[in-house]
């Protein structure tokens, strides 16, 4: 297939990746600037929790996302940050047993579900309360 037959589309809610070329970050002023087609956007503001900047400032590498979600623009930086030490002496553990009826059961014997699938579960126990009773089908 030629490229001249089908045209290259974007959906408009795709992340639009920028390297330094394109966007860079004003850390103490706490902005971006981003390159357009329009030209060059300054002193755009941008926020986030004080750690997070602080891990930003001293370890993003490389892209950044731009991307439009629920009604809000975020960007998504890559950052190299060093691995944690492994705990090679655990003080306590705990297992998680996986299943259908309950997601997560843990060896002290708590039951974990998501919300999703508690208003799920709800709802079709409404749906089967509304229903009647189909008889004499057997």
């Amino acid at each position: 297939m030629r490229a001249e037959s089908k045209p290259v589309g974007f959906r408009p809610d795709a992340a639009q990746p920028s390297d330094d070329r394109c966007l860079s970050w004003q850390y103490d002023a706490g902005t971006v600037s981003i390159w357009t087609v329009a030209g060059r956007l300054r002193d755009i503001p941008c926020t986030g929790h004080r750690d997070h900047l602080a891990t930003l400032t001293a370890c993003r590498r490389g892209e950044t996302d731009l991307v439009y979600r629920d009604g809000k623009w975020f960007l998504l930086a890559t950052c190299e940050v060093e691995p944690a030490p492994m705990n090679t002496a655990p003080v306590d553990w705990i297992g998680v047993d996986r299943g259908i009826v309950n997601p997560a059961t843990t060896s002290d014997g708590d039951n974990h579900t998501g919300r999703r699938l508690e208003r799920y579960r709800r709802s079709l126990q409404g749906r089967k309360s509304d229903r009647p009773q189909l008889q004499g089908l057997l």
